[in-house]
């Protein structure tokens, strides 16, 4: 195996939470244990981490995650994220200068209102249009993806490739720990991710009127602007009782939640392959999601997880109660396989290294 030098870009990555930030540093993890040399170069503050096996830039402008580039002596340049200036640069950059380049989309969000529309359209027909001219591989974690993808100006058909998401199996949490948990919080369901509308914190909120009075919702999660209108929800609907924000936690703190939590629950509007549900899954954690984006092509409804229909709350309620009255083991042990045999990044790292040597 030819060993590389890989210029890794992305808005930020962990320990900065968010599945695209978990997603490139336990890619570039096992790309560097393989014996490849990684540089990660973000446009958002990191904090040093331990985890960091890697070498790093933060807080890089666009001019200067340029000079990196010309200067790093490359052979790959991965962006990460689409509608991204910084990453667009990046691979405009090394297109340029004869680097071979790849772009992981994640997922094509929609946009939300008029102004998005605008900011989108006039986006894609110019600097989304030269990034994807300019890139050699699309990797995409889905084949809605895939479809999503080829709805793009400027890409090409023959570039693109299918890698799922996936994940670093997660460590063993204790029996002492989880008890502990559950001292403290109760009998409860578990939101992971950042707080952003897109997610529907608000639809899961309001879905509690449907649910046992003694059952509660956690949220795990950076705030990304929805955080006061969340809390809002929750004092209008005296649900102060039931609902609880821990935002930013510890590592162990969040294992210890998957392991304890009755379930782990995902309304988005929009997703790709999600890191939280991948991470559930192998936490032993029944998983209940919407059916949008990519997620039915991970959870199969019955099988390894539930799926209910976007936006609807009776649904929802039904999957949940579905949960708590009757034995989950069947579809928590294929959800633990599928992850295992599918999502980890021992095998999918390597086949992203194939990818940069296809083209």
């Amino acid at each position: 195996m030819k060993l590389l030098r890989i210029a890794m870009v992305a808005q930020a990555v962990y320990p900065v939470r968010g599945g695209v930030e978990m997603h490139v540093h336990n890619l570039v993890t096992l790309l560097q244990q393989q014996g490849h040399e990684i540089t990660v170069l973000t446009s958002r503050p990191v904090p040093q981490d331990p985890a960091h096996i890697y070498k790093m830039r933060d807080r890089l402008g666009i001019p200067a995650m340029i000079r990196a580039i010309l200067q790093g002596n490359f052979d790959v340049v991965h962006a990460h994220g689409v509608r991204d200036p910084f990453s667009a640069a990046a691979i405009m950059t090394a297109h340029r200068n004869g680097i071979r380049t790849c772009v992981t989309p994640h997922c094509f969000y929609e946009a939300t209102n008029l102004f998005g529309h605008i900011k989108r359209f006039l986006y894609d027909g110019t600097l989304g249009r030269m990034a994807l001219a300019g890139s050699d591989s699309v990797i995409c974690l889905t084949e809605i993806g895939k479809k999503d993808a080829l709805r793009q100006p400027g890409i090409r058909p023959d570039g693109i490739h299918i890698i799922p998401n996936a994940i670093r199996l997660p460590p063993p949490v204790s029996a002492e720990a989880i008890r502990e948990f559950r001292e403290q919080w109760g009998d409860f369901l578990l939101c992971v991710g950042r707080l952003d509308r897109v997610k529907r914190g608000d639809f899961l909120i309001a879905a509690l009127k449907r649910l046992p009075a003694s059952l509660k919702l956690v949220f795990i999660g950076p705030d990304a602007g929805a955080y006061a209108a969340w809390q809002e929800q929750v004092k209008t609907a005296n649900l102060t009782d039931r609902v609880v924000f821990l935002l930013n936690t510890p590592d162990e703190t969040l294992w210890t939640a998957y392991a304890a939590a009755r379930a782990v629950v995902m309304a988005s509007a929009q997703e790709g392959l999600p890191t939280v549900l991948l991470e559930a899954m192998a936490s032993g954690t029944p998983v209940i999601a919407s059916n949008s984006g990519g997620i039915p092509e991970l959870i199969t409804h019955g099988q390894n997880g539930l799926l209910f229909a976007y936006d609807d709350e009776q649904a929802y309620a039904e999957c949940v109660l579905r949960i708590l009255q009757s034995d989950p083991e069947s579809l928590i042990q294929q959800a633990r396989r599928l992850v295992e045999a599918q999502y980890t990044w021992k095998t999918n790292a390597r086949r992203v290294v194939e990818v940069y040597g296809r083209g």
